[in-house]
């Protein structure tokens, strides 16, 4: 557990500070208001967090299991991942209060993020 809150708490920072970072790229680049912009950067964070989080406590718990069944495990949030971006992507494109470029964006720079957090979080895992 105390593992988890550890690796929870570096992804929270990573997302603060990457977060941060897209707020003001975005303000320089895009003519969106600065509410617009923070709340994409607020709501794609927090479903990544949550999603991640969640992924992130599975895999612990399966780390001693057989090794095709961790992997499996692994490839499945991978899948899941990216059909809840297809998913959030298909309802903010239906939506007319958000700006599809912008959530776009976001999607795709926290898909990446969380995604690479998970892949390293998961070496950790294998190699103790």
């Amino acid at each position: 557990m105390i593992r988890i809150l550890r690796f929870g708490c570096l992804l929270a920072l990573a997302q603060v500070i990457f977060g941060v970072i897209l707020f003001f790229i975005e303000q320089w680049t895009m003519n969106v208001s600065n509410f617009e912009i923070a709340r994409s950067i607020t709501l794609t964070s927090v479903v990544y967090f949550s999603f991640t989080l969640l992924e992130m406590s599975i895999t612990n718990a399966l780390k001693d299991k057989d090794s095709s069944y961790f992997i499996g495990v692994n490839l499945g949030f991978s899948l899941l991942r990216m059909i809840l971006t297809i998913v959030i992507l298909f309802i903010c494109k239906r939506n007319d209060s958000f700006d599809f470029a912008l959530i776009f964006i976001n999607l795709a720079a926290f898909y990446i993020l969380t995604l690479a957090f998970s892949a390293w979080h998961r070496t950790k895992l294998s190699t103790k």
